[in-house]
């Protein structure tokens, strides 16, 4: 299903610098800017909710979607993308192929098409795709080797679609239990563990030619606010933001990340006294002296989406793009008002207040990253039926990194009945996974005998009552087993006197994995803990 972009003559020409040259100041705004496809949130999904459309429905909505994006590329002459899913399960490969393919031909550019594919909770792509789990279920392996390979199996399923830059990996550290947004997207709270999995990831994106990104600078690990409803801030000092955020963005930059997202948060150390609430994404100290100058990165700067709150506070759509511009931002991502946003920029250029120069520069690091991944050369192959072929490799590794905390697992027998209570639909999924791996579960009506195994299922302690839930079946079935299907930050809840299994996240892979550790005596649990709750194995 071959991809060929048509477009102006700068299509024709297949370097970075000869492709600027012949650009007007209109096609360089055009350039830095991506806009996106499908839905950011899931609140905007329910709200169309688009899973009761029929299927002649879905695939009308989606016509269109990509009928009104390609024609903001054409007119506006867009650098990006960002691809979002169109409905809660996901569209299929062949439609995100065909999503791809269409917006590349309205683009004069061969255009970055990005989505966020972190794995866990964080894909946009599933329908049809191998689903990895969390990068926290991926630490937990203690094995850069299967990190770096499942980021490459990943990569190759984007490329097949169409879609050539992905918002991984994470490179936060996680070092705040109640962190409300990162959690399980981080590879925990060790940041040399973090390092080494991020160093590998990057390089399976490389072996698949995707753009990887190292997200979201300087460190959203510390923060207790979620960046799309607010703006957090980091109180680190110096030295704390040294010693546990810097090293794993130091070690992306050594190993060659093509990107770095700016985060939209308050790094409180670094911001100066006359803005002392300005977020990293238009932090000229935090993006141009200390990642560029003193770090050494001379990648692109993408900014996290400028539609979330945390960028918005005090700005509008207008003002954030020219203030991330000159902070030091390459690829503005997502602004709210699209032809505002051209606006701004083309009048902050033409009266000076953003110089050519820094236009040209921001202009320039994009296109140089669409000639490494041969996007001007105005071709690109698109394989929708490469997508999907890795899934056992998913699921194996998601039960290995099951992780035992406390007394030693010991599988149920066969002969013994197994219960599994706790919030559907992940006991329901558990219970049948188990059932299929010939350990037969109790329905949910049936009597709890004695001398049952019961697991007791958890998958999220900050829920309300969730907390006490598990306190109460925990004392009524004093041998019960604690499965954390999500965050591992309850674990203290078993005291040491109940078993408990961390599965880093509650999506299918996960609960498939969790089955197969549970039941499969020849691929038990055998995850590291990665984040500080105590010893684990």
């Amino acid at each position: 299903m071959p991809c060929s972009p048509s477009g102006s003559n700068v299509n024709r020409v297949t370097t970075a610098e000869a492709i600027l040259d012949r650009m007007s100041t209109d096609q360089k705004i055009g350039q830095i800017l991506s806009t996106s496809v499908g839905h950011h949130s899931s609140a905007q999904i329910n709200a169309d909710d688009g899973s009761r459309r029929s299927a002649d429905e879905h695939r009308r909505a989606l016509a269109a979607d990509r009928e009104r994006v390609a024609q903001e590329i054409s007119r506006y002459q867009l650098g990006g993308v960002c691809y979002f899913a169109g409905r809660p399960d996901g569209n299929l490969p062949e439609e995100v192929a065909e999503t791809t393919v269409t917006l590349q031909a309205a683009a004069p550019v061969g255009l970055l098409i990005s989505t966020d594919q972190e794995g866990g909770r964080v894909a946009r792509l599933r329908r049809g795709f191998t689903t990895f789990g969390s990068a926290m279920s991926m630490a937990a392996l203690d094995d850069p080797t299967a990190v770096r390979e499942a980021a490459a199996v990943s990569g190759r399923e984007l490329r097949a679609v169409g879609i050539n830059h992905v918002f991984a990996p994470v490179a936060d550290v996680n070092s705040d239990p109640a962190n409300p947004v990162i959690g399980t997207r981080s590879f925990g709270s060790d940041p040399a563990r973090v390092a080494r999995n991020v160093v590998a990831a990057i390089a399976g994106y490389r072996d698949a030619a995707v753009a990887s990104t190292a997200k979201h600078f300087p460190g959203h690990g510390d923060t207790a606010t979620d960046s799309h409803l607010g703006l957090p801030v980091v109180g680190r000092t110096v030295h704390e933001w040294r010693q546990v955020d810097q090293p794993a963005f130091t070690a992306a930059v050594a190993a060659g990340v093509d990107a770095v997202m700016s985060g939209h948060l308050v790094l409180r150390w670094a911001a100066s006294a006359a803005d002392p609430d300005v977020p990293a994404t238009y932090s000229r100290r935090v993006l141009t002296d200390l990642l560029r100058t003193e770090m050494g990165f001379a990648g692109m700067v993408v900014s996290d989406a400028l539609e979330m709150a945390g960028a918005l506070q005090g700005r509008d759509s207008a003002t954030a793009a020219v203030d991330a511009l000159l902070a030091g931002v390459d690829q503005l991502l997502m602004p709210v008002d699209l032809p505002a946003t051209v606006a701004a920029l083309q009048q902050a250029v033409s009266n000076g207040v953003v110089p050519m120069e820094r236009l040209d520069q921001a202009c320039l690091r994009v296109l140089r990253l669409k000639e490494r991944l041969g996007l001007l050369n105005g071709s690109a192959e698109v394989d929708p039926a490469a997508a999907g072929r890795s899934q056992e490799l998913a699921m194996d590794l998601a039960a290995r990194a099951v992780t035992v905390i406390g007394p030693p697992f010991l599988a149920p027998s066969i002969q013994r009945p197994v219960a599994v209570v706790g919030p559907a639909p992940v006991s329901s999924d558990l219970a049948q996974g188990l059932t299929r791996l010939g350990r037969p579960v109790l329905g949910p009506d049936d009597n709890v005998p004695a001398d049952a195994a019961v697991f007791v299922v958890s998958t999220g302690l900050g829920q309300t009552g969730e907390l006490e839930r598990v306190r109460q079946l925990l004392s009524a079935y004093p041998d019960a087993v604690l499965v954390l299907a999500g965050s591992p930050y309850g674990v203290e809840l078993v005291g040491g006197h109940h078993t408990a299994l961390l599965s880093y996240g509650n999506t299918p892979v996960h609960v498939q994995g969790l089955a197969i550790a549970m039941a499969d005596p020849t691929r038990p649990p055998s995850g590291w803990l990665p984040v500080a709750l105590g010893s684990g194995r």
